[in-house]
């Protein structure tokens, strides 16, 4: 459990946050969208630990592709890969 947690939160703030790709995406896809993505981190940061591992792997992969999709978006509209790289 806290190494999934911890896995989660590296993630939120290394990439999504600190890499500006929540600031790219605020800009590129508005406010209303980001704000739901945010919503998929705190709700799996929930679920680890009080569901089961195949529920959290689950919601895990459907974060991991909205954030897939939202880096091509952002690769579309011409935002630096250095801003955001989530490979």
């Amino acid at each position: 459990i806290k190494t999934a947690k911890r896995a989660l939160t590296k993630a939120y703030f290394g990439i999504f946050e600190s890499r500006k790709m929540e600031a790219a995406m605020r800009k590129t896809m508005g406010q209303t969208h980001t704000f739901e993505v945010e919503r998929m981190f705190s709700g799996l940061r929930r679920m680890i630990g009080n569901e089961t591992i195949e529920k959290v792997s689950e919601t895990a992969t459907k974060l991991i592709e909205q954030l897939y999709k939202d880096a091509k978006v952002l690769d579309a509209e011409g935002v630096s890969e250095e801003v955001y790289d989530v490979r």
